[in-house]
């Protein structure tokens, strides 16, 4: 008898010890797809575009037109889930970008 007594507390304790290890995985489990779930409803990350705009020495005559161009493609990468960094350059800062694939895109101002 006692030997039978010995055999199930063996099997209770065995049984407390599964039931904690597949308590243990389903918890781990449930905190996995817990935290995938909320990295798939953050916010997708917006690719930043370089634009330049050559730099024509005096802006006086072409500052309304520069900057409705600005805003333009401002408002167009707003709408296309875009960042946009609009920066002046030289003509060398343009072709030493284009040629090192380091700017997007060249926005020109119309003269008039």
């Amino acid at each position: 008898m006692n030997l039978a007594w010995r055999i199930m507390a063996d099997r209770s304790k065995s049984g407390e010890m599964m039931r904690t290890i597949i308590r243990s995985i389903v918890l781990s489990c449930c905190l996995f797809f817990t935290s995938l779930i909320a990295f798939a409803e953050e916010a997708p990350r917006k690719e930043t575009l370089k634009a330049v705009i050559p730099d024509l020495g005096h802006y006086s005559l072409f500052d309304k037109k520069r900057n409705l161009i600005v805003q333009y493609w401002h408002d167009w990468a707003k709408r296309n889930g875009y960042n946009i960094e609009i920066s002046n350059a030289t003509r060398e800062e343009v072709l030493r970008g284009l040629s090192l694939n380091t700017i997007d895109m060249v926005l020109t101002v119309p003269s008039q």
